[in-house]
């Protein structure tokens, strides 16, 4: 059974293959990247490889591309999206320890819960 299915991050990486592999099986996905560069990349990719994939840009910490992303009914949502920064803790500001906490789990924490509150709604749904 086909399933619906938004993936965050799908720029390059583990999103991309995750998104081109559930699309090759036959799902309806829609691959988020977060700046326009990548969307156009990947929608050509997708082109070449004959591969029915829907691309749209979600930066998840803006909350205009967030509100775009919560039009879309869905059945599965990925959360991928994610940054780090790496070295000895004593060294990394703590500006980029916030930018990594309000990436990693606010934003996301925001999009579950607008998903969630509509997959209630709709009596199923899964967030990974």
């Amino acid at each position: 059974m086909s399933k619906k299915i938004l993936i965050t991050g799908a720029g390059h990486g583990f999103g991309k293959g995750v998104a081109f592999g559930l699309a090759k099986v036959g799902h309806n996905v829609i691959a988020a990247a977060q700046i326009w560069p990548q969307v156009w990349d990947l929608r050509c990719e997708a082109k070449e490889q004959a591969i029915e994939l829907e691309v749209v840009k979600l930066d998840i910490r803006d909350h205009i591309d967030q509100q775009h992303a919560l039009t879309y009914d869905i059945d599965i949502l990925v959360n991928n999206a994610g940054i780090m920064e790496s070295g000895a803790m004593v060294e990394i500001p703590m500006e980029r320890v916030r930018e990594s906490f309000e990436t990693n789990v606010f934003s996301h924490l925001e999009l579950i819960q607008g998903f969630v509150r509509k997959m209630i709604k709709q009596g199923h749904g899964k967030v990974i």
